[in-house]
C-alpha cells in the first residue's frame, strides 16, 4: 500500500513512549525526512489539541467511574469496544492522511488499545487480535521495556495504583509476544538505558531506512 512508512513506539504507561517518539522525530527531520509525530488520540489537529488538553483527564475519571458501575456485563463491554473502533479508526487515519509524507512516527497503536481493553475490560486476547490484520501494518515496531514498578512511578496522573500497572504490564507483555513477531520488531530497555542511549539504540536499528 502506497503512504508513509509508519513507526510505532508502544509500552506500558511511564516508559518512554512520547519522549522517545519526539526525539526520532526531531532527529529524522535534522536529517532531511519528512516526518509527522501523531498520538494515539489523533490526529494532531488544533482542535483535537485542544480537547486533549482540557478535558483528557475528566474524561479518563469518568471512565473509571463508568467502569466500576457497569461491573463485569454487557456495559462494561461496550465501553472496550468504544477502544477498539478508535485504536482501528486511528491506525487508518494516520496511515490516510499523510500519504504525502515519508514517515508517520505514532506515539502508541492498536496495540495499546488491545492492551486497555483486556486490561480494564476483560475482553478475551483471542477475540481480539485477529484486528491487527485489518488494519496498516507498521514497518518498525518499537516496545519500550521498563518495569511496572518503575513505569508506575514515573506516571503523574495517579490513573492507576501499582498493582494496577503490574498487571497492565503484564496484559503488555502478552499481547506484545502473541501478536507482534515480524522482524522490524524491537525491544528497548529504557530502564538500563538513559533517555539518550535508547534513543540511539532506537536510530541504529533504523539506519540506513530513510537514506
Amino acid at each position: 500500500m502506497i503512504g508513509p512508512k509508519i513507526i510505532v513506539m508502544t509500552g506500558i504507561d511511564g516508559s518512554g513512549k512520547t519522549t522517545q517518539a519526539k526525539l526520532l522525530v526531531d532527529r529524522l527531520r535534522e536529517e532531511g525526512v519528512d516526518v509527522t509525530y501523531e498520538h494515539s488520540i489523533g490526529p494532531n489537529f488544533r482542535a483535537v489539541r485542544w480537547l486533549k488538553d482540557r478535558v483528557a483527564q475528566r474524561t479518563l475519571e469518568k471512565e473509571d467511574e463508568m467502569v466500576d458501575e457497569s461491573g463485569s456485563g454487557s456495559p462494561r463491554r461496550m465501553l472496550g469496544l468504544f477502544f477498539l473502533w478508535r485504536g482501528i479508526w486511528q491506525a487508518w487515519v494516520n496511515k490516510l492522511s499523510h500519504l504525502g509524507t515519508d514517515v508517520v512516527v505514532l506515539d502508541r497503536y492498536l496495540y495499546d488499545d488491545l492492551v486497555r481493553v483486556i486490561w480494564k475490560y476483560q475482553y478475551p486476547l483471542q477475540y481480539i487480535t485477529p484486528l491487527v490484520q485489518i488494519v496498516p501494518s507498521p514497518e518498525f515496531v518499537f516496545c519500550l521495556e521498563t518495569p511496572a514498578r518503575v513505569a508506575w512511578k514515573r506516571e503523574s496522573d495517579g490513573q492507576t495504583t501499582k498493582e494496577e500497572h503490574i498487571r497492565k504490564k503484564e496484559c503488555y507483555d502478552t499481547v506484545i509476544n502473541t501478536i507482534v513477531n515480524h522482524q522490524s520488531f524491537h525491544k528497548v530497555d529504557t530502564y538500563s538505558l538513559d533517555i539518550n542511549k535508547s534513543h540511539k539504540q532506537i536510530h541504529k536499528n533504523l539506519n540506513g531506512v530513510f537514506d
